[in-house]
């Protein structure tokens, strides 16, 4: 299972890699847009995100919608024993152990069962198991806490199914560019979008 996983991982690191500055644009434009016009996000009190990098689907418009928009914004905090706890986003970033950006401020923040939370991964299948970076962070994190769960994910990368271990957990719905995922049934659901 291990190997198989590895050896996914680095085929899917490989194709993003190929792909174009303009195809990342587009791709990560279309995605926002779905996610930010569903009611799932718009209904949410709180987005909990993950602020990308690299060539990861971009959350930077995500975390400035949700800041225009009066919610409250957490990004993630990992420690180096393995755990993440969520802390309160106001605009201040420092670099974490990993050095990915976290926030300054050290408010942590805990997802009510309404709140999203914006989940990465490099691959996503049709019953939301995903394939990450290997930390189990996200899993151990979502094992103790409620929410939606969303994954973003492009269309290129998203497989009918995925290897998984018995402490992989899935997410609710996986959102792409051109459809979104409710991983109960793991079919396209017409996830309702909000008034214009």
């Amino acid at each position: 299972m291990l190997e198989e996983k590895r050896a996914l991982r680095a085929e899917a690191r490989s194709e993003l890699r190929d792909l174009s500055d303009a195809e990342i644009r587009c791709s990560d434009a279309a995605i926002q847009r779905r996610l930010m016009d569903s009611a799932l996000y718009q209904c949410a009190q709180s987005v909990f995100c993950y602020y990308s990098i690299g060539r990861e689907i971009s959350t930077w418009e995500i975390l400035a919608d949700a800041a225009d928009r009066g919610k409250t914004v957490a990004l993630p905090v990992s420690s180096d024993c393995g755990e993440m706890e969520f802390f309160r986003y106001t605009g201040n970033l420092q670099t974490g152990i990993y050095g990915i950006p976290e926030p300054c401020g050290r408010e942590q923040l805990v997802p009510e069962k309404t709140d999203v939370i914006l989940v990465p991964g490099l691959c996503f299948d049709r019953r939301g198991y995903r394939l990450g970076k290997g930390g189990g962070y996200y899993d151990r994190y979502l094992a103790a806490h409620r929410g939606i769960t969303i994954g973003l994910c492009r269309d290129r990368f998203f497989r009918d199914v995925l290897p998984r271990s018995w402490n992989d957990l899935p997410v609710e719905y996986v959102v792409t560019e051109t459809e979104t995922i409710d991983s109960k049934s793991g079919t396209s659901e017409e996830v309702p979008q909000a008034d214009a």
